[in-house]
This record gives C-alpha cells, structure tokens and sequence, in this order.
C-alpha cells in the first residue's frame, strides 16, 4: 500500500495553489461543488456535489503493508526532498486539513492490529503541520479474484451406429 498526502479545504484555491507546484502533474484533484459521479458516494454523502477541494498526492511507493517501516522511511524522504513545496503549503489560505494517510490492511483472524510510527516521522510531520492518519482495509478486499472453474461442454452425442449414444 501507499502513504498519501491529503490536502483539503472549503476555500482552498486549488488551481492557483498547484499552478505554482511542481506536484501539479501526479496529483488527484477535486473541487468543491464539482459532481459527486457515484449514486453510492451521493447517498453516503448525503449531497450530489462535493463540499471542498483538494488533492492527493503519493508519499511513498507502493509497499507491502508488512513492510510499514519501508514506508515510514520513504515518507521521511519524501518530506525532506519537498520541504520547501511543504513549507508554502503550510502558508497555503484556506488550506483546512493536511495529513499523511498510511494504508493498512487488517491481517486475516487477528484480534489487535498495531503500527508505530517513528519519532523521526512525528516531527517531520510536525514541522509542516500535518497530521497522521491511517486507514484500515479488510484482507479479503485484498484477496485475488479467483477465475470461476469453467462449466464443462456437455458431451455431444455420438450419431454412428454401434456408439454407445445410439446403442437401444
């Protein structure tokens, strides 16, 4: 799974705020009063369009959820590499809400799931002021489609005298 950094906000001028951002191209946009497309997000929602805008954007590659210390280094990496773009993001007007969103999937049969993030991360984090979240995902989401064994062809009857098919 994938660290993301979520930002969003009512008043958030996304456009002008990513016109100016080299993360610009690799980000997920939305924008507030923009259609919600699915009729179950619309119901979840309880509104046919969205209430603010904001972006996504990857923090880390895409790891095995096991490996949540790969991607604990990798978000560190990515906030010392991008800490000038953080720090005008942190000045951003209208900017509500930032967090950095680990994706973990909850292993099969367990009764207690944990993760800990690092110092490091936690002040890393604090320095652009974003918050840690992380959302949980069930195994079986997870589980690989399995191909449904084909239904055999019935077997065509055989029209040659003495074949078992024709024999009275």
């Amino acid at each position: 799974m994938k660290c993301f950094l979520s930002v969003r906000g009512r008043d958030f001028d996304i456009d002008k705020f990513l016109s100016k951002s080299p993360w610009g191209p690799a980000v997920h946009c939305w924008r507030r009063a923009a259609p919600i497309e699915s009729k179950v997000g619309q119901k979840l929602a309880g509104r046919k369009t969205l209430h603010d805008s904001g972006f996504q954007l990857a923090a880390s590659r895409e790891g095995d959820d096991s490996e949540i210390k790969t991607q604990v280094r990798q978000v560190v990496r990515f906030l010392e590499h991008h800490s000038r773009e953080l720090r005008r993001l942190k000045r951003a007007k209208g900017v509500e809400s930032k967090q950095l969103n680990f994706g973990i999937i909850w292993p099969r049969n367990a009764a207690i799931v944990w993760r800990l993030f690092s110092a490091e991360l936690i002040r890393s984090a604090g320095k652009f002021d974003l918050g840690i979240e992380f959302s949980v995902y069930g195994a079986t989401q997870f589980r690989p489609l399995r191909k449904k064994p084909r239904a055999s062809a019935p077997k065509k009857k055989s029209s040659q005298k003495g074949s078992p098919a024709t024999k009275a």
